[in-house]
This record gives structure tokens, sequence and C-alpha cells, in this order.
């Protein structure tokens, strides 16, 4: 299969989703799926039963109420006018607030489709670190998608998965999955592939295998998966966990 000439991309869907599990049991919870535009930006993401939310830059709209507009030289989705409301998390001095935020991008290189998508989640100008998934106590992790306050070039911190699309056809996944208990701490874990599922399995397994290694019991398991499917411009699906931001200070020169 050739590669095509690079001038447009259609973004899919985009899950967060609650699972509640132990070694034994797993239920299921409430799902709610947004379309997310990669060059827009627009998206929302929350899951019903999980502390975490994903405030939304403009409208939210689950896949089964969207509606498309063929008369507009832009898609366009209509929204629904009953929605619940988002909690406002309050910042508490002391604790550690990581959040997690997704988003696609596309470009001529996959380079730029994964610069694109850095743009998407606000954290293009940011040197990134990756850390190894381990979570402190006294943490808040939300879902949200607001700027770091930074300059230019700053350090941030961050657990990242990223997954990339070149072909015609081909999808790309990823998706960060977290436990956290307040006086154990907790792990995050980042999985990319072609399918929604299998990112989701792969989360599921190695969290289990995480928690059982240390013979804790870390609560519910929490997941954010995110898709792009390539139409005929390289693409990147990126979801991300920011945990703290730095300054190079006089380390610059």
């Amino acid at each position: 299969m050739t590669r095509q000439p690079a001038s447009r991309v259609r973004a899919i869907s985009v899950r967060a989703r609650m699972l509640e599990s132990s070694s034994t049991t797993r239920a299921r919870g409430d799902v709610i799926r947004y379309l997310r535009d990669p060059r827009s930006g627009d998206s929302a993401s929350r899951c019903a039963r999980c502390s975490a939310y994903r405030p939304e830059r403009r409208a939210a709209v689950p896949l089964d109420r969207v509606a498309h507009d063929k008369t507009a030289s832009a898609r366009r989705v209509r929204r629904d006018a009953r929605r619940s409301p988002v909690p406002d998390v309050q910042p508490d001095e002391g604790r550690l607030r990581i959040t997690v935020r997704t988003a696609t991008g596309s470009g001529r290189t996959p380079i730029s489709a994964f610069d694109d998508a850095l743009h998407g989640a606000n954290v293009a100008d940011f040197n990134l670190i990756a850390l190894s998934s381990v979570v402190p106590p006294r943490t808040d992790v939300v879902v949200a998608d607001e700027p770091l306050p930074a300059e230019h070039g700053d350090k941030l911190y961050c657990v990242m998965a990223t997954a990339n699309a070149e072909l015609r056809g081909e999808s790309a996944w990823a998706g960060l999955g977290w436990v956290y208990d307040e006086e154990l701490g907790g792990l995050f874990v980042e999985h990319h592939s072609g399918s929604e599922e299998s990112v989701e399995e792969l989360i599921e397994l190695s969290l289990q295998d995480m928690a059982r290694r240390r013979g804790r019991d870390f609560g519910p398991t929490h997941k954010i998966v995110v898709g792009a499917h390539c139409v005929d411009s390289p693409v990147c699906a990126l979801a991300i966990a920011t945990y703290a931001v730095e300054s190079w200070g006089t380390a610059r020169g």
C-alpha cells in the first residue's frame, strides 16, 4: 500500500471510561463517547461515575446524538440541550495535581502530526520528560486541558502514550490507565495499538499485574483512550498525564 498525499484527516471517537475492578471481578461503568476534530480541537470526555472530568472547549456531543449538516462547509455537530454539570475542582495547596488530557493531530509528516496533537493538548511548547508511572499519595488526578503556566521551553514531567497512522485506512489508538488510593498512592500505565479494544485490554492487564506484584489494592481502574483514523494524511493519537512544570533556572546557557 502506497502512502497518500497529505490533505485531510478524519478523527474517530474518544472514549473516557472508568472500570471498577479487582483481580477477580469487573463491573462496567458508564461510558460516554465523543467525536474529536484534530484540527479544531473540539472535544470533551467524561466518565459519569469517575471523579475525573474533562471540561469542554466548546460542545460535547455523544455519538448517539450526532448529526451532520451536509450544507455546511465544515462538519458541524448538534448539541443536546441536556448536560450533566461538571464539578468545579479547586486546587489544594500541598497536593500534587496531575492533569490527564487527550488530543489527536494531523500533518504532512508523523512528527508534524505529533506536534499537532501536543498543540491540541496545550503541551506543545514544553520539553517533555517521561516518568515511570508511579503516582505519589496526596494527589488529585483530573481530566482537564487548560494551559499550564510556564515559559516556552520549560520542562514538563509526564506519562505519555502516542500512536501514529500513516497509510489510508489505518487507525491509531493511545490510552492511559490509572489506579489510585489516597493513602497508598497509585500507578499509571500507557499503551498504544491499532484498535481501541486492544489498548483497553493492555491497560487492564498491566495494572492488574502491577498491583498484584506490589500486593496492594489501589481501588478501581480508570481509563482514557483516544483514536485517530488516517484518510490521506499522517495522524497521531495522544494521551498524556502532566505531573509538574520546571524551569531551567540557572541551567540556561
